[in-house]
């Protein structure tokens, strides 16, 4: 983990959408909150929320 001003990405946000016709409109504002933020958008297919917080070493 780096500090805040030299970390060259944020956070990592995590999209959950329950349909495919939800997929467009959470991907735009991902994208929005991402540049805002300074995040990086973890656009793996196939992963749960607790799938993902596992591979992060988060229990």
């Amino acid at each position: 983990m780096l500090p805040p001003k030299v970390a060259p990405q944020k956070g990592v946000l995590v999209t959950i959408f329950r349909k495919d016709e939800e997929r467009a409109q959470v991907m735009e504002r991902a994208t929005k909150l991402a540049k805002d933020l300074g995040a990086h958008i973890d656009t793996r297919d196939g992963l749960t929320p607790l799938g993902a917080s596992r591979s992060a070493g988060c229990i």
